[in-house]
């Protein structure tokens, strides 16, 4: 029998948040440590054809049994960060835009 939609899902994030072999790491929020994926990238804005100005934008991804609500403490490799936005993506991840504390 063919496994279904939910099931599928559910086995591809217990892989992707795997420690060992996946791409989550562990993190401290307000209920304890939990597994998530954090991502620092840099990007620069297109001003036009003048010189844009560049930022990055922390973004933390987990589980929804782990989501945090907005204004939430969080450690990640020791620097401490504070969610400023949830986004829940509808496929058992919720996304949280950060801002260093």
């Amino acid at each position: 029998m063919a496994a279904t939609l939910l099931e599928q899902i559910s086995a591809d994030l217990a892989g992707k948040y795997d420690a060992m072999f996946g791409f989550a790491e562990t993190v401290t929020g307000p209920s304890g440590n939990f597994l998530a994926i954090f991502s620092n990238e840099y990007f620069q804005a297109d001003a036009g054809g003048y010189v844009g100005a560049s930022s990055s934008s922390p973004v933390l991804r987990s589980r929804d049994a782990d989501a945090m609500t907005r204004g939430a403490a969080v450690t990640i490799r020791t620097a401490p960060y504070v969610v400023v936005e949830v986004m829940p993506n509808g496929y058992g991840e919720t996304i949280h835009r950060l801002q260093k504390a």
